[in-house]
Formats: C-alpha cells, sequence, structure tokens
C-alpha cells in the first residue's frame, strides 16, 4: 500500500514492497475495533475510517516473521524523508526504524472493516491456495475459514 500525495487515501503501491509473512501455526491473532487514537494517526477523510479493526498478531515460541523486498535501493527524490527510512534506517516515529518494526514479535494492524469482516477475511487468507487447470486461483470457501477460527 501506499498513501496518494494528493488525497491522502490508501493506494495500491505501484513500485517495490516489503512483504512480511507469519510462520503459519506460529502465532496468535486477535481482532478488535480500532482505537481512536489510532485512528486519527491514519491519513485521509476522516468519514472513510468509520468502521476500522485492530488486528493484533503475536508469534509463538521465539517465531519470527519471513521478510522480502527490504533491501532493494529506494529512490523518492520528492520524499528525502522516506529514502533515509529505507535507504538509511534512520528513525521513523519514538526512535523506532523500519528494520525494527521489521524484526518485531508482535504486529498491530489497522485495517477497513468490522472486526467481523476483517476476521473473516484474516482466516479465509489463511487456507491453501488452490489451482485449477485453467490456472485460476481460489481459496476454500468461509465455512472452512470459519471452523478454523473455532
Amino acid at each position: 500500500m501506499a498513501v496518494d500525495p494528493t488525497t491522502k487515501d490508501f493506494v495500491l503501491a505501484s513500485g517495490p514492497t516489503i512483504n512480511i509473512e507469519f510462520p503459519i501455526g506460529s502465532f496468535d491473532t486477535t481482532f478488535s475495533p480500532a482505537p481512536s487514537d489510532s485512528v486519527q494517526l491514519i491519513p485521509g477523510d476522516q468519514t472513510k475510517k468509520k468502521h476500522l479493526a485492530l488486528m493484533s498478531v503475536h508469534f509463538r515460541n521465539g517465531k519470527s516473521a519471513t521478510v522480502t523486498g527490504y533491501g532493494w535501493e529506494y529512490h523518492n527524490p520528492d520524499d528525502p524523508g522516506m529514502e533515509a527510512w529505507v535507504n538509511e534506517d534512520d528513525p521513523i516515529s519514538g526512535g523506532v526504524s523500519l528494520l525494527d518494526v521489521l524484526m518485531q514479535s508482535e504486529f498491530h494492524i489497522v485495517a477497513m472493516g468490522s472486526v467481523n469482516e476483517v476476521e473473516r477475511e484474516w482466516r479465509s487468507s489463511l487456507l491453501p491456495l488452490f489451482i485449477d487447470n485453467e490456472n485460476n486461483y481460489e481459496r476454500e470457501s468461509h465455512a472452512v475459514a470459519d471452523d478454523l477460527a473455532h
């Protein structure tokens, strides 16, 4: 994701991305309404932020995330601060750098949707991907995802 500089809304990133992959079977996830102080930190139109959920992921047994895409040289002459965060590990806020964020054992993610919607999407995204004979990708039904949640 990226922030559109003119609208301050989130949009799909068009350039290199950093992916954080959680170790399957080695983390716990909780869901709750997003706290208002967190919502205020998100750029964009406040009216679009009525239904936001907080997803907290905590790794068990010393496990950690697998990070891909980090380490590519990043160029953005319009935002030298962002360049410094990515290329020079400068602190983003409160002395915390991007590398610190990527190496943590607990992630708190604010997602658009009600708590139930975000949890349902998260559970279904954990299901294995199946490829049919025509290379169409699909996941098992939400019913299976709901079974995994219990």
